[in-house]
């Protein structure tokens, strides 16, 4: 059986700071900094880090796509995703073991996300772990990350872009039968203006057509949905339709 680890501190200084950009008044991004991971395990989460090199240290940038909620939302929980999982292992940590624990908690994130109310904002989210002299970059989305080095050289960690119009997303969306339009991908050409309505609400009840908050009666949030499923449903797409 492997002995536990024991952590080792090393003479290096964290210092982390973050901009925002607003959209139309709102701040769209959302910046945690995590700078004593055994610290904040044990006062938010109740259990020890105690076997981390040190310094050890998070930092996440979340940047709202449509809106600022799913950023919000995924800078409250990073956290609770990251903390357990670091706590999963008393032993040496290999470099790729962080990574996959950095994409995991990315998946975690976005599968909650998907299932709540906030799935409509949308966001891209970049994630730095930093445990003694190593540090570790994850992200999702159009992210890039860089070393900026006293000498003025760089290099680039991380570096994430997705074109629909090129390459293998290229003929993924070809072959999902999609089209890109305005930046963004549809299914049909007959659903854009219905996908351009649901993308920019920021609400499931301004997409149901519904008032804030939604009706009294769960019956008419049901006819809605019913009728949204309706016009937008794959299957009712036109195999005329040929969209450049």
């Amino acid at each position: 059986v492997n002995t536990p680890h024991c952590s080792s501190e090393f003479n290096l200084y964290a210092r982390a700071g973050a901009a925002n950009v607003t959209r139309k008044g709102v701040k769209m991004e959302r910046t945690v900094l995590l700078p004593e991971l055994p610290k904040i395990a044990r006062l938010a989460m109740k259990f020890p880090l105690s076997f981390l090199d040190s310094p050890a240290s998070a930092f996440a940038l979340f940047q709202g796509i449509r809106s600022s909620e799913a950023a919000d939302w995924c800078a409250k929980n990073f956290h609770t995703r990251l903390l357990p999982a670091l706590a999963g292992k008393i032993h040496t940590w290999e470099t790729r073991e962080l990574q996959s624990v950095l994409e995991r908690v990315l998946r975690e994130l976005d599968t909650e996300l998907l299932k709540g109310t906030n799935a409509l904002s949308g966001c891209t989210a970049i994630i730095a772990l930093l445990l003694g002299d190593r540090i570790v970059v994850s992200g999702v989305g159009q992210v890039r990350a860089v070393l900026l080095f006293d000498d003025g050289s760089v290099r680039q960690l991380l570096a994430g872009t997705h074109d629909y119009l090129a390459g293998a997303e290229r003929e993924r969306v070809e072959k999902a039968h999609g089209i890109v339009h305005g930046g963004l991908l549809h299914r049909a050409a007959e659903q854009l203006d219905e996908a351009q309505r649901i993308l920019r609400a920021r609400s499931v009840f301004e997409v149901l057509q519904l008032e804030a908050g939604g009706p009294a009666d769960e019956k008419q949030i049901r006819t809605a949905y019913r009728r949204l499923a309706l016009r937008v449903h794959p299957d009712k797409r036109s195999a005329a339709i040929d969209v450049e």
